[in-house]
């Protein structure tokens, strides 16, 4: 229906402000496993790009490269 809110099942994402501390979402571990593995490697966000295209069909603008890292979400 069109305008109902389903009622709370306790499995919502919580806000930075009501996790635990040390606790992390999954897009933080993604970030940051992300950047660790490209520094790892030493290579620059443009050379990531380059070696993702292989994978991804397109290149990925350094922007969403570094969207990724940052942990934002892009529209």
């Amino acid at each position: 229906m069109v305008g109902r809110r389903r009622a709370p099942t306790g499995n919502e994402p919580q806000l930075p402000s009501e996790r635990s501390p040390g606790e992390a979402d999954l897009n933080e571990v993604v970030a940051y496993n992300f950047r660790a593995a490209r520094e790892l490697r030493g290579l620059t966000q443009e050379e990531t790009a380059q070696l993702l295209e292989r994978f991804l069909g397109q290149r990925l603008p350094q922007a969403s490269i570094s969207a990724i890292v940052d942990d934002h979400v892009i529209p």
